[in-house]
């Protein structure tokens, strides 16, 4: 028994020590590469070595130190200038000065002897003592932080830079503007006292973060408009509450929209997640900024990594958001080459969103979105090739290759370019009603079609029944709340437009009504309605509900899209009539893409599938 307790204690020890060998090595590289700035770093481990009661600092310290290399900031002397400029502004919050400090990194080529600088050969010690007593102490007595996990304090409260701006720390009075808001909050409401969700949602109530600041200079103005640059501001403020937080975004836009929001960290088994957008799955993935250095792709050979992944501070976070799914793919690479990378649609090209080292053959992609479709690729010269068909993961985490089958056609008829994103917005229209009246006040009326369905996107058509006396006020009326109307036209028994003078009480953007452009809307509450100037016979009503540009356009050019040996191959361009386009023919099998040549050109990823249109 002694020996076999003998054992077991060596075997202890040799694993905690193992454990100290990698902590201290990681460490002793990150202080090798502060070269000079050593000393400032090796000032801060001693300063809280002093006293076992420092322990939660020393922590803290030494991951910021550990995670340090890769962190920078730029100085020149147009940054000082730069900087001179923003300090001068009057009247400006804290975390625009920090925000706006970020503009050189962003802009080099208008800073001229732009030099880059590590913050580990750059950081003061007395300062990083200090922030670090400073986010400490919040952990200590913030109620909310109390039972958060070191690893969660450490990435989502305690980091001093939020991008690559100015090197700088937050000022001594935290929070400073809302301090006695803060601790009065604290003190009086037990919800909010135990929550950090919570509390921020009660500071995003009170307005106290959405502050903003104009700049006028363009360049300026274009970054501090960002989304990036919002949910950047909140981050910064609800850290200084000693609320951890952070940005969660995905690794591509679609339309050139952005997508980043905030997220609040309550511990690490629950996390409060806003709802994704209805576009946020086209991704694939989710990314979350972190502190902490994660996994990134390390050739060892000067093989091309795409811009996304060269970036180590952010953590895939897909599966907070989805189920999702582990796969392995079997691979071959062109020589040289030690990365594959599982590409989306963007909707104009493929865009990597996930990346997998190639071992004996086979790449294992992990965390990967269900019911969506995946193209792996590499990059050997930097130039993208396609390695192989692209695949759909089902909803049960099996991988279905779009492949072509040679010998089979189909014929395909569209309507749209693009899913429903939102349908709530349509169902106002529900049991609204057109009436008729020779009374400009509506004292008589006569009720000629009520709306029982939601008409989504489409435009619709009403053929009004014969016999309906020639009328000379016509409108339609609301049975709920409000709605926004991209088209509304009167037309005769010819189909052409009726001329009338539309009545509401707001009389801008009622030219939107009958632009026939789908983008342009009116707004209005109640009823909206047109005067003839005569008793006028109607015929139809065609209208058509605010919409997202999407539906196919009577008169428009389409073309039609399929993957075919790594590219798309085009199957012909057709006109559409009656808001419909056809195409007969085709190959079967494939991933598709519908391009409106005459007007939007990015297109939505789809197959055909049963006889019916599957967007992707």
């Amino acid at each position: 028994m002694r020996l076999q307790r003998y054992i077991v204690l060596s075997l202890v020890w040799l694993f905690l020590g193992s454990c100290v060998h990698q902590e201290v090595s990681r460490l002793e590289q990150a202080l090798q590469l502060g070269g000079e700035n050593r000393g400032e770093l090796e000032k801060v481990l001693a300063h809280f070595s002093q006293s076992p009661a420092d322990s939660l600092r020393r922590r803290a310290a030494i991951f910021l130190i550990e995670n340090m290399p890769g962190h920078w900031g730029v100085d020149s002397a147009s940054v000082r200038d730069f900087k001179q400029q923003i300090d001068s502004l009057p009247n400006l919050p804290y975390e625009h000065h920090l925000l706006l400090y970020e503009i050189p990194a962003r802009m080099p080529h208008s800073f001229p002897g732009l030099e880059r600088k590590e913050d580990i050969v750059s950081i003061r010690a007395e300062e990083l003592i200090r922030h670090v007593n400073r986010m400490c102490e919040l952990k200590e007595k913030r109620p909310w932080l109390k039972h958060l996990s070191f690893e969660y304090f450490c990435d989502y409260v305690l980091p001093y830079r939020i991008g690559n701006e100015l090197l700088g720390f937050l000022p001594d009075t935290l929070f400073s503007q809302y301090a006695d808001e803060l601790e009065h909050v604290i003190k009086n409401y037990d919800d909010c006292r135990n929550s950090a969700f919570t509390i921020s949602d009660y500071f995003a109530r009170q307005g106290f973060m959405y502050r903003t600041y104009g700049i006028r200079r363009f360049p300026w103005k274009k970054f501090v408009n960002s989304l990036e640059y919002q949910t950047k501001s909140k981050v910064v403020l609800l850290r200084q509450a000693g609320l951890p937080a952070t940005i969660d975004y995905k690794p591509i836009r679609y339309e050139d929209e952005e997508e980043y929001w905030n997220c609040i960290n309550v511990n690490s088994q629950i996390e409060i997640l806003p709802a994704p957008s209805n576009r946020r799955f086209l991704s694939g993935k989710i990314y979350r900024q972190t502190y902490s250095a994660q996994e990134i792709p390390k050739p060892s050979n000067g093989e091309y990594v795409p811009p996304f992944f060269r970036n180590p501070f952010q953590k895939d976070v897909s599966d907070l958001y989805w189920k999702t799914v582990d796969v392995s793919l079997p691979v071959t690479l062109p020589p040289g080459l030690q990365y594959a990378y599982l590409a989306v649609y963007d909707g104009k090209e493929w865009q990597p969103t996930a990346f997998a080292k190639a071992r004996q053959g086979m790449c294992y992609f992990k965390e990967l979105v269900k019911e969506c479709v995946y193209l792996p690729v590499c990059y050997p010269e930097g130039e993208q090739q396609v390695l192989g068909e692209p695949f759909i993961l089902r909803a049960d985490g099996s991988m279905e290759m779009v492949k072509a089958v040679s010998d089979s056609v189909a014929h395909v008829q569209f309507e749209r370019l693009s899913p429903y994103l939102s349908t709530g917005h349509n169902d106002l229209l529900i049991d609204a009603h057109f009436e008729c009246s020779d009374d400009a006040d509506f004292a008589k009326t006569d009720t000629v079609h009520v709306i029982k369905e939601s008409p989504y996107f489409k435009e619709c058509t009403i053929t009004l029944p014969l016999g309906i006396k020639e009328r000379r006020y016509w409108r339609l009326c609301l049975s709920r709340l409000y709605v926004s109307l991209s088209e509304l036209h009167f037309l005769d028994r010819n189909g052409h437009t009726l001329k009338g003078k539309y009545i509401y009480r707001d009389t801008s953007h009622l030219e939107a009504l009958t632009d026939n452009d789908p983008l342009s809307e009116k707004w209005f509450q109640g009823s909206i309605g047109i005067d003839f100037g005569h008793p006028t016979e109607v015929c139809k009503i065609r209208y058509m509900l605010r919409n997202d540009g999407y539906n196919v356009v009577s008169g428009h050019e389409y073309e039609l899209f399929c993957w075919q040996n790594g590219k798309w191959v085009s199957n012909g361009i057709r006109k559409a009539e009656n808001n419909r386009v056809s195409f007969e023919k085709i190959p079967a099998n494939r991933l598709y893409q519908l391009k409106d040549r005459t007007g939007r050109q990015d297109s939505h990823l789809f197959t055909w599938e049963k006889g019916r249109m599957r967007f992707r």
